[in-house]
């Protein structure tokens, strides 16, 4: 039985994957969207253990809906990370050098080719793994 249910859950990776790749950028962020309302709505279990969590850690300072919020919140931008990843092989180096931001790193360079070190703080916006690359 566990077969075949990795082999619905496999076929379905794969059809989101493609999809995502089919779709402009601002379509495929809403179906990320759309797809982590959806696992929000089904995977009761991690739902629960979400709230609960947020419940522990947060006891009365966030009211019921705030924390329901937190909740649907994370489940969508886990979804738009996971298909912001499932574009990355379409978008290629120049395309992800295009949509990610920061400042310029000449004194980077210029630390490194004098043969120093340095030491790099950053805050990160977004789907930070495009960071490396």
């Amino acid at each position: 039985m566990a077969s075949i249910r990795h082999s619905i859950e496999y076929a379905a990776a794969v059809t989101g994957i493609e999809l995502a790749q089919m779709l402009s950028p601002k379509m495929a962020d809403r179906f990320g969207s759309a797809l982590g309302t959806l696992t929000c709505a089904i995977l009761i279990s991690r739902r629960r253990i979400a709230h609960e969590n947020l419940r522990r850690a947060f006891g009365d300072a966030l009211t019921e809906e705030q924390r329901r919020a937190i909740v649907r919140n994370v489940f969508r931008n886990t979804a738009r990370t996971l298909i912001e990843f499932a574009r990355f092989g379409k978008l290629g180096l120049d395309g992800l050098n295009k949509i990610v931001e920061g400042p310029e790193m000449t004194q980077l360079h210029d630390a490194l080719k004098r043969g120093k070190g340095a030491i790099f703080v950053s805050s990160h916006f977004g789907n930070w793994e495009m960071m490396g690359s």
